[in-house]
């Protein structure tokens, strides 16, 4: 844990480990900093040419830093390849600066064209941008709505959505990619492309079905693409096939001399580093809101962040630690948070302070992207947060309140580079805040049967049940004695017959890989027309969300997370409380779709069955909201449908599918479920009757790969995976049958078709290595560990 202005020590320190050279840099380190420094370096040693530094900071002298080190540890040529840059997110901060300085002065140009931007909004000096706007004779905004610099310029053109545009790109020097429109343009809109090829007299307006980008972009391949290739003989036919792949063969980059590192870069490297403060403060981008580009989307609004899982607001993260009684560091739906105010230089922001555990000390965090439409712009109804009722709340001049506040006016321009982060005062302000967030716990308190992880070491080098022990149960035998028993000898009733009879449709989630980015979460939401519920139904615990990402700090009770250090001096309370820098795990959380469901047992007019492929189903005709299923549900998956959300008045301004143009939004293929009915994941049966109905129409059987869900086609890192559990090489079965393959809360009995893969971190960690042992073995009657027992530690688990 290090504050911004140290970590071009930790860098210095690393260079000076390798008897390099400095660049005068302190390389002074807390104890903390230093162990976990020194462990990098001998990482760093040991895989020479097949590592990477990568610096989180703008600030030159600390990219330079990072840069020596990368050469020292051999890095180019190999993880870093100079020959095929990235081109995206490519930006000139000094010439940025120079131009907003003009035009503030009234010596801007005569006419600027303001292109998938918005500086009167993201400049830490936007109001004087705005100004210095209006001054311009000729200002052209493209943006698709009036935003805050749109809404300043003299003309809008405004762009066609991405969705419905022709468009090439070249994310990579060695890749071109293409991207087509999937909708015919719903407003009176214009291709960006097709308004720069007007203005430049290179082509006539064509009306909503131009061509004119089409053609362009068409001809500009066939000219410059197809020479380059030699798979197609015939250019139609290249063009065709490109639109059809949206990319052609990556374009080799020219083989240049290897780059040399001069090390003149190294001097007076001291003079343009971030200056140290008792406090620090750090702006990051939400993986929802990013710059707020999309901040008047309400599923975006209402996603979770991954690890505070707060929605619909931006807040000051601090460690708890360091707001033991001053700030409150419990909230809930009656409770909220304390308000402070952060000052930077002479500008202020007042937020709530929210407890999060890994911030290090010392330092706060604000997310970029709130405080949209300010001066009330029309950016989009779900833009702004509404009353419990229905209706905006407003200020006092009738304008809207926004969504949080707007951070990017504590961004600062150092030595040419926008800098962000800087020292900063924090003071305690009257009020409370009531905070959304749909997780409240921080920790599963040592329930190892939920969350499961090692180490590489300890996967590479012991046996599975060290790690990822078979759940046992005690029985009686004959003699009347407690003896162990496996699972399988449990049933608390007839067992479905989907085994090994037709479909079993499983999932396969790998904890190891998941990033809790809530890509899944999104995809759910779009596929099944899950409706948006708003800030205070979310304060409520009614999100309406199929699929959650749960987030678990470790406690100081526990080596990792869920895995308990001393069963004998275990404590709940103490493990309630998450570490000050704990490490975290991220698990998706959805219907478990149980072969021994709790929820079929107990609804009394059976609107939830079981299939006869294994899913467990909602029958919403049926359904008359008893809620007993969710209560009966391990899993908490459930959710209860409280208001008809499309047409609820309450959610007019931010639920999507309230008219005509909002309902375009809905999937044809999933009902729009009314008030008074259970929702869960269907494993998104419609796909899987899609699958099938395809390989039916093709005359052969259903394979692995004809049905996906919305979950697994949207997740970045391959995550989730799902099939057919009784196709013997399926990838779900394969799964299953992995080392690292269990299932949550599996000893309560109900038999899931999901399962879960131990998280590997690759780290060494000694203590845990002495924890994860493989169970000892009972002799005479079943003997075991009483104690343990009274502790609710299960054998699983063992300490020994």
């Amino acid at each position: 844990m290090i504050k911004p202005s140290e970590e071009a020590n930790v860098l210095a320190y690393s260079l000076k480990k390798f008897g390099s050279n400095t660049g005068g840099v302190s390389t002074s380190l807390n104890e903390q900093a230093k162990k976990i420094a020194d462990v990098a370096y001998d990482a760093l040693k040991n895989s020479k040419g097949a590592s990477l530094v990568v610096a989180g900071s703008n600030n030159v002298s600390v990219q330079i830093l990072a840069n020596k080190l990368n050469e020292v540890v051999d890095s180019y040529g190999t993880t870093i390849d100079l020959n095929n840059p990235i081109n995206l997110f490519q930006s000139n901060d000094a010439a940025m600066a120079k131009f907003v300085k003009e035009v503030e002065s009234g010596k801007g140009p005569d006419a600027v064209i303001l292109y998938g931007v918005n500086p009167a909004y993201s400049l830490p000096n936007g109001e004087a941008f705005k100004k210095g706007l209006k001054k311009i004779k000729m200002s052209v905004s493209l943006a698709s709505y009036a935003d805050e610099t749109a809404a300043n310029c003299t003309c809008i053109a405004p762009d066609h959505h991405a969705l419905e545009s022709w468009s090439d790109m070249q994310a990579t020097k060695s890749r071109y990619a293409l991207a087509q429109p999937t909708i015919r343009p719903l407003h009176n809109t214009v291709s960006a492309l097709e308004s720069f090829l007007v203005w430049a007299g290179a082509a006539k307006r064509e009306g909503k079905d131009s061509k004119v980008a089409y053609n362009y972009i068409k001809n500009n391949w066939i000219q410059y693409g197809f020479p380059y290739q030699t798979e197609y003989s015939d250019s139609e036919m290249y063009w065709n096939m490109m639109v059809h792949n949206s990319c052609g063969e990556d374009v080799i980059a020219e083989s240049t001399e290897a780059f040399a590192f001069s090390d003149d870069a190294m001097s007076n490297l001291t003079s343009k580093l971030p200056k140290a403060g008792k406090s620090e403060i750090v702006l990051y981008q939400k993986a929802a809101i990013g710059i707020g580009n999309q901040s008047n989307n309400p599923w975006l609004l209402e996603m979770p962040d991954p690890l505070t899982k707060v929605t619909w607001d931006n807040y000051i993260t601090m460690n708890p630690v360091e707001m033991e009684g001053e700030y409150a560091t419990t909230f809930d739906q009656e409770n909220g948070l304390n308000l402070a105010t952060v000052k930077v230089g002479s500008k202020e922001l007042t937020l709530p302070v929210f407890p999060l555990p890994g911030q290090t000390l010392g330092t706060i965090g604000i997310a970029l992207g709130y405080g949209r439409g300010a001066n009330g712009e029309k950016i989009g109804k779900a833009a702004y947060p509404t009353k419990e009722y229905g209706g905006y709340v407003t200020k006092a001049d009738g304008t809207p309140e926004t969504v949080g506040k707007n951070a990017f006016e504590f961004v600062s321009l150092t030595n040419g580079n926008y800098s962000y982060s800087s020292s900063c005062t924090i003071t305690k302000t009257e009020g409370i805040y009531p905070i959304t967030s749909t997780q409240i716990h921080q920790t599963v308190m040592g329930r190892h049967s939920i969350v499961r992880e090692t180490t590489l070491d300890i996967y590479n080098h012991k046996d599975k049940e060290a790690y990822n022990p078979a759940h046992m149960l005690q029985k009686m035998d004959e003699h009347g004695n407690h003896v162990e028993a496996p699972l399988s000898e449990f049933d608390l009733w007839k067992e479905h017959p989907v085994e090994h009879i037709g479909h079993r449709w499983g999932m396969t989630i790998d904890l190891s890989t998941c990033i809790g980015c809530s890509s899944c979460l999104i995809a759910c939401q779009s596929e099944n027309n899950v409706p948006v519920v708003g800030k205070d139904e979310v304060r409520k615990g009614r999100e309406m969300h199929w699929l959650r990402i749960d987030r678990y700090f470790a406690s100081d009770e526990e080596e990792v997370v869920g895995l308990r250090k001393d069963a004998d001096t275990f404590s709940f309370a103490k493990a309630e409380l998450a570490a000050t820098n704990p490490k975290v795990v991220h698990m998706p959380m959805m219907c478990q779709h149980c072969n021994h469901a709790g929820c079929e047992t107990v609804c009394p007019v059976a609107a939830t069955t079981h299939s006869n492929e294994g899913l467990n189903q909602m029958s919403y005709n049926r359904c008359i909201g008893t809620r007993y299923c969710a209560n009966n549900c391990a899993y908490k998956v459930r959710r209860f449908n409280w208001f008809n959300y499309p047409s609820y008045k309450a959610q007019t301004e931010i639920n999507p599918s309230q008219d005509d143009l909002g309902r375009m939004v809905l999937n044809p293929d999933v009902t729009v479920r009314t008030r008074g009915v259970m929702e869960k994941c269907s494993m998104c049966v419609q796909r899987i009757q899609e699958g099938k109905l395809v390989a039916k129409k093709e005359g052969r059987p259903v394979v692995d790969g004809d049905v996906t869900t919305a979950c697994s086609d949207a997740c970045p890192t391959h995550a989730i995976k799902i099939g057919d559990w009784n196709d013997v090489h399926s990838n779900v079965r394969k799964g299953s049958e992995n080392k690292r393959a269990y299932q949550a809360l599996e000893e309560v009995g109900q038999k899931p078709n999901v399962w879960y893969k131990v998280k590997v971190r690759n780290e060494d960690n000694k203590e845990l290595s002495k924890l994860q042992v493989v169970k000892e073995k009972h002799e005479a009657h079943g003997e075991h560990d009483a104690h343990a027992e009274s502790n609710g530690e299960h054998q699983e688990n063992n300490h020994h």
